[in-house]
């Protein structure tokens, strides 16, 4: 319950700086984004921002994301569209990353789409003369069905550790959908070079090496969010964590070490009240227990949901741990034993 508590006060937005307009490079990472890239350059055009450009790499698309881009040039032409030099996103954000022309980048996805039209404006508010990272929140577009309510709590779990990080710990990571940085913070860093050849790791492997408690901040301003298209089938949603967690190998041994035990303790509760339940006389003293830690779950994570505007999935967060708990010990097993190639696209 340690770490639940510290979500409490550690899902929080760090103090932000006076309005300040300095010029900010997008880079947008696509590979066969046709059904998803008109309503990302759609909202990031409409940006409310003075000076910014926007660096499209494509990823050697098959579909019409190049056709469809295109089409935005004549009416926004500081679009740049750029080939990526080799396959993959992390090739392709490095390419995004070269393109750009200005100090400050901010990252999405073209399957994402920022909330409000201030969102770079949000974002950029705080950087200072000591900020070189700050890392938003991307959140799954809203739907009432199970495997929405899955992702947007595996989401918020996620959310509340690398964010409380940053303010009690150290920052271990981020997600790409949001996040911004100087140019200058990637052309020190040595790990985004030597793991091209990761499925993913764009953000988390430069956080890993070049973030510490002094120089990054956390946006958690509503209108600073990307909301990210959610996964319509369970096995979508599966890879996608798998790609997810296929950077965490090269984790620091701390973070790896108190990232296993919150996964540990989650699965301790429930094989502990389930042996208790089923091989002892204490049944109902162990389910009123189980009943207990739920109720203290909802509690001790209302204010995140809230926070992170998702309260509609409180009610079910008991049925959700449980069916989380085991995704992600499948999810590890899989990750060990029964690892395969998977693809970005």
């Amino acid at each position: 319950m340690i770490y639940f508590i510290l979500f409490q006060f550690g899902v929080k937005s760090s103090n932000k700086e006076d309005d300040q307009s300095w010029p900010v490079s997008i880079v947008i990472a696509a590979r066969n984004e046709d059904k998803n890239i008109k309503t990302c350059l759609d909202a990031i055009i409409k940006q409310d921002y003075p000076i910014f450009e926007i660096i499209l790499v494509d990823d050697h698309s098959s579909d019409e994301t190049l056709r469809i881009a295109e089409g935005f040039k004549t009416y926004f032409p500081d679009l740049k569209i750029v080939q990526s030099k080799n396959k993959g996103k992390k090739s392709a954000v490095k390419t995004g990353i070269q393109e750009a022309q200005y100090e400050y980048l901010l990252f999405t996805d073209a399957d994402c789409q920022p909330r409000s039209s201030t969102w770079i404006k949000n974002m950029m508010l705080y950087f200072d003369e000591n900020t070189s990272i700050v890392i938003g929140y991307s959140p799954y577009q809203f739907n009432h069905s199970l495997i929405n309510y899955i992702q947007q709590y595996e989401t918020l779990l996620t959310a509340c550790l690398y964010i409380s990080a940053v303010h009690f710990y150290r920052p271990y990571m981020a997600v790409g959908r949001n996040l911004a940085y100087r140019k200058s913070v990637f052309t020190k860093s040595s790990q985004f070079n030597t793991h091209l050849n990761l499925l993913s790791g764009d953000d988390d492997l430069l956080i890993q090496e070049m973030a510490t408690r002094d120089n990054t901040k956390v946006c958690l301003q509503p209108d600073a969010f990307v909301d990210s298209k959610p996964k319509r089938q369970l096995k979508s949603f599966f890879f996608q964590k798998l790609r997810h967690i296929s950077t965490s190998d090269h984790y620091k041994w701390k973070d790896k070490l108190l990232l296993g035990l919150f996964h540990f303790a989650r699965l301790g509760i429930f094989t502990g009240f389930l042996l208790l339940i089923l091989w002892t006389e204490h049944q109902m003293l162990a389910t009123i227990s189980l009943l207990c830690y739920f109720i203290l779950l909802q509690a001790v994570l209302f204010r995140p949901c809230k926070k992170l505007g998702i309260t509609g999935i409180i009610f079910y967060i008991p049925v959700i741990e449980v069916f989380l708990v085991g995704f992600h010990l499948v999810l590890i097993f899989y990750k060990l034993f029964l690892s395969k190639k998977i693809k970005w696209k």
